[in-house]
């Protein structure tokens, strides 16, 4: 009985070890895995730099001196006869003055690109949603939002262009919590944008971080299990 309980309390406290998941955006995604005795690296997978090889040196890459016969003089190559001169190029026909030049089309705007993105995210995030359906709230309580936060410094090159962009941003940045909300719940979120009127600019950074425990995960990847098999059975019925 003694050693059934202790293995049992030992499996216990194992489920129960606290797991953050940290993503973060700062030039480039990483997603790190942290433990209170473990730190792991899920993404980029780091790579072990490779050993800096010093260059040999000139004493001990050449060869030793030693007594060598004469070297032979290669033979001449018979000189290439003179190439004649360039003829002139003939200048292109000119268009007539009344036919304008049809100009490429502008790139697409900053607010375009934005809100193509946004629309992009809130897609991902609305399938998860109902790929989950009624399991939702089941997941949002085992794992949890403990902050979200971005930064994000924009500037258009114009004061007003820049004034529309900042403020859909504002807009974009508030829907796309709203809509991690619906997946996990959200304890805390710091949305900060800076504008520059001055000049063209554009940086941001940002990070989310999940806390749950093993036994969470696990109670998650059985809740997971089960909503897509209802997903499957549900979508095959639609199709016949």
């Amino acid at each position: 009985m003694i050693v059934a309980a202790v293995i049992l309390a030992l499996i216990v406290s194992v489920a129960l070890i606290p797991i953050k998941i940290t993503a973060e955006y700062r030039g480039s995604v990483s997603v790190v895995l942290r433990l209170p005795f473990f730190t792991k690296r899920l993404f980029p997978k780091e790579r072990p730099k490779a050993a800096e090889q010093a260059p040999p040196r000139e004493a001990e890459a050449r060869p030793a001196a030693s007594v060598s016969a004469p070297r032979a003089e290669p033979p001449r190559r018979p000189e290439a006869p003179e190439e004649p001169p360039p003829k002139p190029k003939s200048e292109p026909p000119k268009k007539p003055a009344g036919k304008a030049e049809k100009k490429p089309d502008a790139p697409p705007q900053s607010e375009e690109r934005a809100e193509s993105l946004a629309e992009k995210l809130a897609r991902y995030l609305d399938l998860a949603a109902e790929f989950l359906g009624p399991l939702r709230k089941a997941v949002r309580r085992l794992i949890k939002a403990e902050s979200v936060r971005a930064r994000i410094t924009f500037g258009a090159g114009e004061a007003d262009k820049t004034a529309e962009t900042v403020g859909l941003l504002w807009g974009v940045g508030y829907g796309l919590i709203g809509l991690v909300n619906r997946l996990f719940l959200v304890e805390s979120h710091d949305l900060k944008i800076t504008p520059e009127y001055r000049r063209a600019a554009f940086a941001a950074e940002a990070d989310c971080i999940l806390r749950t425990n093993i036994a969470n995960i696990i109670c998650a990847a059985a809740i997971l299990g089960f909503a897509f098999i209802r997903y499957k059975l549900k979508h095959g019925r639609k199709k016949k």
